[in-house]
């Protein structure tokens, strides 16, 4: 929450507390509504962004307020499993709910900037992503960057990026998801510089070599 303020979860009851307040509520008799969230750029969170989630707690017993409580959305399945009962949340609120949410979304953006691809292969309207089999594939590794360090030296060969003959075969989530999967965990920070390779062919890409298909017209 905040300096002033804090949250207790125990197995019965949902407490906030204040210098000189305290807010009790039953879990039995409280209805939980997530009805906020927002998002902050100045942050030492992961991806320069930290999210926080505006939650009601409604108790149903006569003279018990209701009263608010403000989690980071990191924290927010954590909170769902300490409570015994599920949590409404809005339609209109929106957020990351893990570490890895996030990452998609700005491995997503990066991916917006790069170059399409307009190779010759087109994606059939059968194909499926081989990861999810639930959309068509919309991304190709096509190799972009220069193979440069942050200071404009040339990487050594076992650091460049490698040339992808695979066909488009997974979607943009999944490769996401996929490149998350083959970093350091504890250094989430630098994921978006990193390294990873081809699930197919092994060949080494960074996000700059991960291109969205341009549609066939």
């Amino acid at each position: 929450m905040n300096p002033l303020s804090r949250i207790v979860v125990t197995e019965s009851w949902i407490v906030k507390t204040g210098p000189y307040w305290i807010n009790v509520a039953g879990q039995e008799d409280t209805a939980l509504v997530a009805f906020k969230s927002d998002t902050h750029d100045v942050s030492q969170e992961a991806f320069e962004t930290v999210q926080y989630v505006n939650i009601a707690v409604k108790s149903t017993r006569p003279g018990i307020r209701e009263f608010n409580i403000r989690i980071n959305a990191l924290d927010f399945k954590d909170l769902q499993d300490r409570i015994n009962r599920p949590i409404t949340i809005l339609s209109s609120v929106k957020f990351h709910r893990t570490v890895l949410d996030r990452f998609v979304d700005v491995f997503k953006e990066q991916v917006g900037q790069n170059p399409r691809y307009r190779g010759a292969e087109a994606v059939d309207q059968q194909d499926s992503c081989f990861a999810c089999m639930q959309v068509q594939p919309n991304v190709k590794i096509v190799k972009n960057c220069a193979d440069l360090n942050e200071n404009g030296e040339p990487l050594a060969e076992a650091r460049c990026c490698q040339p992808c003959n695979c066909r488009p075969m997974w979607c943009i989530d999944c490769v996401a998801r996929w490149f998350a999967s083959r970093q350091n965990q504890s250094e989430r920070e630098s994921w978006l510089q990193q390294k990873c390779t081809c699930p197919m062919c092994r060949a080494r890409f960074c996000v700059l070599d991960v291109c969205f298909i341009e549609a066939a017209r």
